[in-house]
């Protein structure tokens, strides 16, 4: 009799495993609560941002060193539509010829820029950095929850690729640091894989 009424097997196993089924619908929400929380997404990208601006910060009061392929754009977009207009190119000896149509695309974004050429070519450069964050933020969404997309955008950031471009003068770097993500994320959408753009 006493041993029918006896447990069978461990009875910390039991235990554990009567704990575990009852805790588990209490686990998955709070889980679940924490894959979406909008904090540690929010306290992420405030980390990086100050980071990247504090230490862009010279170059934001002082405007982007005339080096490599930083040279500084031209005083007005005017002369920009100008040059474009002239049907004569003048880079090294000059060329009749179609001019580029980077000179107008950049003359218009002057224009959005109410004219301040400086605070165009330094934005057209620093913005980047940003354009590379929100790239792989958009690629790790493939995974479920923030904690993917939060580790994607640190480890991203803490890539020094970009900070060795601004350093040498290669804006050629700092728009492939940008466009990587943003291409690969594409690829991805286009592949069929996790689903489409969210």
């Amino acid at each position: 009799e006493v041993a029918e009424l006896q447990v069978r097997g461990s009875a910390r196993l039991v235990r554990f495993v009567r704990s575990r089924r009852e805790g588990f619908g209490r686990g998955a929400v709070t889980r679940r609560r924490l894959r979406r929380s909008p904090t540690a997404a929010a306290l992420a990208w405030a980390g990086v941002a100050l980071v990247a601006l504090l230490g862009s910060r010279h170059l934001l009061s002082g405007g982007m060193t005339p080096i490599g392929e930083f040279l500084p754009f031209p005083d007005g977009s005017a002369s920009l539509f100008d040059a474009y207009r002239s049907g004569w190119w003048d880079h090294g000896l000059g060329s009749p010829g179609a001019s580029p149509t980077g000179l107008a695309l950049v003359g218009l974004a002057g224009v959005a820029a109410l004219g301040n050429m400086g605070l165009l070519h330094t934005m057209s450069s620093l913005g980047l950095l940003f354009l590379g964050y929100l790239g792989v933020w958009r690629l790790c969404s493939v995974l479920p929850g923030d904690r993917a997309r939060v580790t994607g955008l640190v480890v991203y950031a803490a890539v020094p690729l970009p900070y060795a471009c601004i350093a040498s003068g290669r804006w050629s770097g700092l728009a492939a640091y940008a466009a990587v993500p943003w291409l690969a994320h594409l690829l991805r959408v286009g592949s069929g894989l996790g689903g489409g753009m969210d």
